[in-house]
């Protein structure tokens, strides 16, 4: 609903559903953009899945969770945000074990092959790939069953989940490493090996880009992110779940059984309740359960810098190792599947997977929390979520979807405003 200020101006209403860092920084694009916004999070507090385990008076990170410098979205936080944060070049490497013999490598964080690219798919082959095990199968075929057997082991069903995830589990594009310069002759020469073979960012001739991370973590983070959002005149409500629903050509909201009319609704929240308010069905929303562990870990080998390792290993329940310095020492947070293996035999573990990376350390876990990660759609969500915004743009004008296909934060971040800013001309004045 239009609001009139003091002097009888005319201010347009934003509904932002969803306090995580997504609908955080929505709601402060849209009061640059003249917006009275209100941000509502079912939760107590905002943050979302970015919020820090605690224990015993300290804090640590809820999984890899960098932020990156060169977004747009991330040059606009004000001072007082970038002040809470350093910054430190992006730097990642992969554990792959999956029947070709255990590789480390210190610059490339999807699996990792001794093995040529011969087999690869045709063009014909590659453009009907339709499900995650479709884009596996385009690889040499001892490759790509490797791969599914992963995927299968992290509690996922390839078959039943849409291609484009591929790089929601870092799988986007496979490094089968020694014969680089064959490589670059194939992603030259043919689209579909350039989007399904990778190379080392120092094989490209690529610089690092710079990642920064919250210097008191992301609960201290997101408590001046809301400060500076009331600052900006946004009315925060946590703890309130609100209800969507679409009557005749407007996007409303319900909350406690009141009726609220904005001239836009941004919804950064789960989608499951959009698309089933729209009679589109019920989402197969895949998902898998993992548990985060975290605590410290002593070496002198770990880097000065944060440094995150991803696992593909069917004998390991991790899947990825984050380790970031704090206070003069480290900390660790681990992601692994709940194989109810005994915490010393999780730590020892670890350490050995470190070891390669490292050399020797020692990992103290301090809290554990079991999530479940909602990482992954169907080809059928695909079609759902499609169909939706086609309603958008033809109906619900005044409704922005959460950009939901997009898992990693700065492509939903970016798609997000930049379908807001398509949107304005067509919301009334």
């Amino acid at each position: 609903m239009t609001m009139r200020d003091d002097t009888g101006q005319s201010t347009r209403t934003a509904a932002v559903v969803g306090g995580g860092i997504t609908g955080c920084a929505t709601a402060l694009e849209l009061t640059r953009l003249g917006f009275q916004v209100t941000l509502y999070e079912a939760k107590p507090l905002l943050g979302g899945i970015l919020r820090d385990l605690e224990s015993d008076g300290c804090w640590y990170f809820n999984g890899c969770q960098y932020l990156r410098t060169e977004q747009a979205w991330h040059k606009a936080l004000p001072d007082a945000l970038q002040d809470n944060l350093y910054r430190f070049d992006h730097y990642y490497g992969a554990y792959t074990d999956l029947g070709f013999g255990p590789v480390s490598h210190e610059d490339f964080e999807a699996p990792v092959f001794d093995a040529p690219p011969d087999g690869m798919a045709d063009p014909d082959t590659y453009r009907v790939c339709a499900s995650l095990a479709d884009r596996m199968r385009c690889y040499p075929s001892a490759i790509g069953e490797a791969v599914l057997g992963w995927l299968r082991h992290l509690g996922a069903d390839p078959e039943v989940i849409d291609a484009g995830n591929a790089y929601n589990v870092q799988l986007g594009r496979l490094y089968l490493r020694g014969g680089d310069k064959e490589i670059e002759a194939l992603k030259t020469g043919s689209p579909v090996a350039d989007d399904l073979l990778g190379l080392p960012r120092t094989v490209r001739g690529e610089g690092r880009p710079i990642g920064s991370l919250p210097l008191n973590g992301y609960n201290a983070f997101f408590g001046v992110f809301e400060n500076i959002l009331i600052e900006a005149g946004v009315a925060i409500r946590t703890g309130q779940p609100v209800v969507p629903r679409f009557e005749d050509d407007t996007a409303i909201l319900r909350l406690r059984g009141e009726t609220l009319w904005p001239d836009l609704i941004v919804w950064a929240a789960n989608p499951t309740p959009v698309i089933a308010a729209a009679g589109l069905g019920r989402l197969d929303d895949p998902f898998v359960d993992i548990t985060v562990s975290a605590g410290c870990i002593s070496g002198p080998g770990l880097p000065a810098d944060p440094h995150y390792v991803q696992v593909y290993s069917t004998d390991s329940p991790v899947t990825r190792i984050f380790i970031y310095p704090r206070d003069g020492g480290h900390c660790v947070t681990v992601e692994h599947m709940p194989d109810g293996r005994s915490l010393p035999d999780l730590q020892a573990h670890v350490q050995e997977i470190c070891r390669s990376f490292y050399g020797d350390v020692r990992i103290e876990i301090a809290v554990q929390q079991p999530q479940r990660r909602h990482i992954f759609f169907s080809p059928a969500d695909r079609a759902r979520f499609d169909a939706f915004r086609e309603l958008c743009t033809t109906r619900y004008v005044n409704f922005v979807d959460g950009a939901w296909e997009s898992y990693a934060r700065d492509p939903k971040i970016n798609r997000i405003i930049s379908t807001l800013r398509a949107r304005l001309p067509l919301l009334p004045s």
